[in-house]
């Protein structure tokens, strides 16, 4: 995404309606938007945003990667 000029990194969380009660993809994608520096928003099953910390990418994704199997593991 471009943003106020700038490239930014984008995080989207999409997951089947199913899921969405254990994994809502808008507090999925809170904690890696939080790691880059931005925010965004969404509903259970959508979320997304940005944040201009290029170079917290592999720090969001560890994040996400996380936070999925806790909430998928409980």
């Amino acid at each position: 995404a471009v943003v106020a000029g700038v490239v930014a990194p984008v995080a989207v969380a999409v997951v089947p309606k199913d899921v969405s009660k254990t994994l809502p993809a808008g507090e999925w994608v809170k904690g890696a938007l939080e790691a880059l520096g931005g925010k965004g928003g969404g509903k259970p099953i959508f979320a997304q945003g940005t944040g201009p910390n290029k170079a917290a990418i592999p720090d969001a994704m560890s994040i996400a990667e996380e936070f999925a199997k806790v909430k998928l593991d409980a």
